[in-house]
């Protein structure tokens, strides 16, 4: 059975599909979750994305009789919109013309990412530590031709971001619907179609990854069991931090200790539990594990108030 893929529903009590604005509906609902869903929001729900009305099957329940978990769904009434959280997944966005897509730009649906910072930026001591309260490091990229075109061998100019997954997961129920463009890619893809449980990951999975000579990078994302060096504790040296995954085989985050700190993954009391997004390719790491080794741009903690979107 195809996962669900609407994670956030749009609730504003009064709007109205047929007559509404859609930027005011973006602009002024809240976000809510299934687990957030009241029986008095449901005429008042919409999908993130095409905006048509949905509800959530069952209305009053965590379970359908059937066992299934609630979920959010679109109306058949509205089945002839498209939209791509609509089962199955839908492919990646393409745009009619150049115009088109610098429109979506200008109306923060579109993100063209031309690169993930390799280093930190510099850190004074009146910077708070804590990972919530520390500045993005976010800035215009350069122009970028990039092939997302309908039209087959034709490429846009269009403005991007130089970036850090850590801008991603800033705001993340706004950037969980968006499209990105990322480096590697000649699609816009949705962000929430990129995300990738690593708990979810069989060995297969992993192993047929690696063996692709053409492996794109990915954002994955897991939870901590612990953080470590292999030997003297020193920011300057390699960290260790183990995330959750299927039985048989080990998994690992493997940076720079000080890059890993400045994130907030520190010791196992600070860190054990919570979720982090990386950014990466897979790669074996012993004759049992396997890894992702990103740069510093590459891998973020996900704030705690957004960590219900993904479990």
């Amino acid at each position: 059975m195809a996962e669900n893929k609407i994670k956030l529903a749009l609730y504003l009590n009064g709007w109205d599909y047929e007559t509404g604005n859609k930027q005011t509906l973006k602009n002024n609902a809240q976000k809510i979750t299934v687990k957030e869903f009241d029986i008095s929001m449901k005429s008042n729900i919409f999908c993130p994305i095409c905006s048509t009305p949905i509800t959530r099957r069952p209305l009053d329940k965590d379970n359908s009789t059937n066992g299934r978990k609630a979920c959010f769904s679109h109306i058949p009434t509205y089945s002839h919109v498209e939209c791509p959280l609509r089962v199955p997944k839908a492919e990646g966005k393409l745009y009619n013309t150049e115009e088109e897509a610098k429109q979506a730009i200008d109306n923060k649906e579109l993100v063209v990412i031309s690169g993930f910072k390799s280093e930190p930026p510099e850190q004074n001591d009146s910077q708070a530590e804590e990972y919530d309260q520390t500045p993005v490091e976010d800035n215009n990229g350069p122009l970028a031709e990039v092939p997302i075109s309908r039209h087959t061998g034709e490429v846009f100019n269009l403005p991007s971001t130089s970036t850090s997954i850590r801008g991603l997961c800033r705001n993340f129920y706004d950037n969980y619907n968006r499209y990105y463009l990322f480096p590697e890619y000649t699609s816009a893809i949705l962000l929430s179609d990129l995300l990738v449980d690593i708990k979810k990951l069989s060995k297969k999975d992993i192993l047929k990854k690696i063996e692709n000579p053409d492996q794109l990078p990915m954002l994955y994302y897991g939870k901590i069991i612990s953080s470590y060096y292999l030997a003297e504790n020193n920011p300057n040296h390699i960290k260790f931090t183990q995330i959750e995954c299927a039985k048989g085989f080990d998994f690992c985050i493997k940076a720079k200790g000080e890059y890993q700190e400045r994130h907030g993954i520190k010791d196992n009391s600070n860190s054990k539990g919570r979720v982090v997004l990386c950014w990466g390719t897979l790669e074996k790491n012993s004759e049992l594990g396997y890894a992702i080794r990103p740069v510093w741009g590459e891998f973020a903690l996900l704030p705690v108030q957004y960590e219900k979107v993904l479990f």
